[in-house]
């Protein structure tokens, strides 16, 4: 999944909307095995995953 949201961010793409159900497990699972990598893969993170923390 990473990797599909950085060929969605070089596209262009700024926004990503979410559905997970069961939403609060999911989103832990989405926020521990996609964003954490994705912060702390380079000093500065992608925009997108920057606005999906927010």
């Amino acid at each position: 999944m990473r990797e599909r949201i950085e060929e969605y961010e070089a596209a262009g793409l700024d926004l990503l909307l979410l559905q997970m159900s069961p939403q609060a497990q999911e989103m832990d699972r989405f926020a521990a095995q996609v964003i954490a990598p994705m912060r702390g893969e380079a000093p500065a993170a992608s925009a997108m995953v920057e606005e999906l923390v927010r």
